[in-house]
C-alpha cells in the first residue's frame, strides 16, 4: 500500500496565554438610606464562591465560571436579599448591588430577578455576548452561523470575515483552548448548540493575551453541571422527500440531528459536578441549494468475452454487450488490457439509447491494486442517457458528524479544579462540479478528527487574589483524497499543540 502522508507537529509551551474561561462579580451592599454595610456575606448559591463586604460596603468575587447564578446577601438585622438571573461572562466583571431592608423577623428573605444590562460598562472593546437562552431560540446551528449575525461580520461559504480582515484572522477558542488549524488557520471545532453556555465575540481592541490575529475572537464556553440532575435531549429532521427528483418540490436532503445532555452533581459528593453532551448529525448534501443540477440515468451494461467461429480459421474472442456481439476483443484492447477510445463508438452503435459510454477499471479493495488484466471482471461498462435536471440532494455529497463535549468540576473551597475536553469526528464527500454528471462516484472523500483536552486549577490566596494554572492539548487530523483510490493514495495532515 502506498500512502502519501504529510504530518505537521506543533508543540507550544508556556509562551502562550489561554483565552479567559471565568469572570468576576462585584458590587456594593448598602442599607435603605444608601449607607454602606461592612461585613455582609455575599454567596453564590450552589457554589463555594463568596465574599464579605468591606468598610465601604464593596465586595468582589473572583474566578467565577461562566454562567447564570442566584446570589444571596445576608446581614444581621436585615432581611436577606436573593437576586437571580445574574450572568457572569468570560473575562468581564458583572456588577450587582444589594440594598437591604431592616427586618424584625429573623430569616426573612426578599427575592428579586436581575435585569440583563444593555451595555457592559466593564468591556473596554467591542464585545458581544450571546447567552444560552438566545442560542436556544436561534434557528441556526454552529458558532460560525451565530457569529455571522453580529455587526461587523460578513459570512461567505462558511468563512467569517470581520471588518474586512481575512478568514484566517479570526481566532476560535473553546473553554479557553485555541482551536484553529495552525496550517490553514481554519476553525476545527464544532460545539453542539445545546452544550453552549455562552459565545463571546470580540471584533476589535482585544487585549494582549490574544495574539496572531487581526480580525476577531470567538470564545465559546460550554455548560457545567449544576446542583441538581438535569437531562435534556433534542431531535431534528428535515421535512420533505429524501434523495432527489425531477419535481421542484420540498426535499429533506436527508438531514437529521439528535443530541443528549446530562449534568449534575456526582452521587459520591456534591462538591464534584459533571456535564456531558453527545450530538450526531447526518445529511445527504452538505451544501444544499434550491437550484437544480444536471443528471443522467446510469445503467451498468453487462458484458462478456466468448469465442466466435470455433473450429474455423476466422475464430476470435468476441466482446458481447448486453448479449450483443460488438467486435473482436483484440481490436478493442491495447497494452495493459485497457479499452481503446473506439469502444465508445462501438457500444453506442451496438446498444441504442445511450448518449455516453464510460469504461472504468475495477479496483480490488482487498489487494489495493487493479484486478488481473485477463480477468473479465477487470472493467465496468456504464451507459448514460436522458440528460435532465434534478432537484434535492446532489449525488455523493453527504456527510456525517459526531460531537462529544464534557467536563468535571471540583469545588473544594479554596481550591477549584476543572477538567474537560471536546471530540469531533466527521467524514463525507465534497461535491465537484466537473465530476457531477458522469463521475460523481469519484467525488473527493474526506475525514477529520479533533480532540482537545484541558485542566484549569485555581487556588484562592485571599478574597482579592488567587493563583491559576492552565494546561491543554489539541490534536487535529485531516485526511482527504479520491474515493476510489482512498486505500492507496491518501494525504494526512496532523496537527498537535500543547499549552501550559
Amino acid at each position: 500500500m502506498i500512502r502519501k502522508i504529510l504530518t505537521i507537529s506543533l508543540i507550544t509551551l508556556p509562551f502562550f496565554l489561554f483565552g479567559q474561561t471565568s469572570g468576576k462579580l462585584s458590587g456594593k451592599v448598602t442599607d435603605a438610606d444608601g449607607n454602606p454595610l461592612a461585613g455582609a456575606n455575599v454567596i453564590i448559591e450552589g457554589t463555594s464562591h463568596g465574599a464579605a463586604s468591606n468598610q465601604d460596603g464593596a465586595f468582589v468575587i473572583l474566578d467565577v465560571p461562566v454562567g447564570t447564578y442566584t446570589v444571596r446577601c445576608d446581614y444581621i438585622g436585615y432581611s436577606a436579599l436573593k437576586v437571580s438571573n445574574i450572568a457572569v461572562s468570560s473575562g468581564l466583571t458583572s456588577l450587582q448591588n444589594f440594598g437591604l431592608e431592616k427586618s424584625a423577623i429573623e430569616g426573612q428573605v426578599v427575592e428579586v430577578r436581575a435585569e440583563k444590562p444593555i451595555i457592559n460598562k466593564n468591556s473596554t472593546n467591542t464585545t458581544r455576548i450571546i447567552d444560552t437562552e438566545t442560542i436556544e431560540n436561534l434557528p441556526l446551528r454552529g458558532v460560525e452561523s451565530i457569529v455571522a449575525l453580529q455587526t461587523g461580520t460578513v459570512s461567505d461559504d462558511g468563512n467569517i470575515y470581520v471588518r474586512g480582515s481575512r478568514a484566517g484572522d479570526v481566532a476560535y477558542y473553546v473553554d479557553g483552548v485555541y482551536m484553529n488549524n495552525a496550517y490553514t488557520l481554519d476553525n476545527t471545532s464544532t460545539v453542539s448548540n445545546s452544550a453552549m453556555q455562552e459565545v463571546q465575540f470580540q471584533s476589535g481592541g482585544f487585549s494582549a493575551e490574544y495574539g496572531n490575529i487581526n480580525g476577531g475572537i470567538v470564545n465559546t464556553s460550554t455548560k457545567v453541571g449544576g446542583s441538581s440532575l438535569d437531562l435534556s435531549g433534542e431531535f431534528v429532521s428535515g421535512l420533505g422527500t429524501a434523495g432527489s427528483g425531477t419535481d421542484d418540490g420540498l426535499y429533506s436532503n436527508g438531514y437529521s440531528l439528535y443530541n443528549v445532555s446530562l449534568g449534575g452533581p456526582l452521587p459520591i459528593s456534591n462538591k464534584i459536578s459533571y456535564f456531558i453532551n453527545f450530538e450526531g448529525r447526518s445529511t445527504e448534501d452538505s451544501n444544499p441549494t434550491k437550484h437544480p443540477f444536471y443528471a443522467m440515468d446510469q445503467t451498468e451494461i453487462t458484458w462478456a468475452l466468448d469465442s466466435v467461429g470455433v473450429g474455423t480459421a476466422d475464430a476470435y474472442n468476441g466482446l458481447y454487450l448486453n448479449g450483443n456481439l460488438v467486435g473482436n476483443w483484440a481490436d478493442l484492447e491495447t497494452s495493459g488490457a485497457s479499452f481503446s477510445t473506439s469502444l465508445g463508438t462501438v457500444a453506442t452503435d451496438s446498444i441504442s439509447g445511450y448518449d455516453v459510454i464510460n469504461v472504468s477499471n475495477f479496483w480490488n479493495t482487498g489487494t489495493s491494486e487493479y484486478l488481473n488484466a485477463s480477468d473479465t471482471t477487470d472493467y465496468r461498462i456504464t451507459g448514460y442517457s436522458n440528460d435532465h435536471y434534478e432537484y434535492g440532494s446532489k449525488p455523493n455529497s453527504g456527510s456525517d458528524r459526531t460531537t462529544l463535549t464534557g467536563n468535571l468540576s471540583f469545588d473544594l473551597g479554596s481550591i477549584r479544579l476543572k477538567v474537560g475536553g471536546l471530540f469531533n469526528q466527521a467524514s463525507g464527500r465534497s461535491y465537484n462540479q466537473s465530476y457531477s454528471l458522469l463521475n460523481n462516484e469519484n467525488n473527493p472523500r474526506w475525514e477529520n478528527n479533533t480532540l482537545s483536552m484541558y485542566a484549569n486549577m485555581a487556588y484562592a490566596i485571599s478574597d482579592k487574589s488567587y493563583i491559576k494554572i492552565n494546561a491543554s492539548s489539541f490534536n487535529y487530523q485531516n485526511e482527504y483524497g479520491d474515493n476510489t483510490w482512498w486505500n492507496k493514495y491518501i494525504i494526512t495532515v496532523m496537527l498537535q499543540q500543547i499549552l501550559i
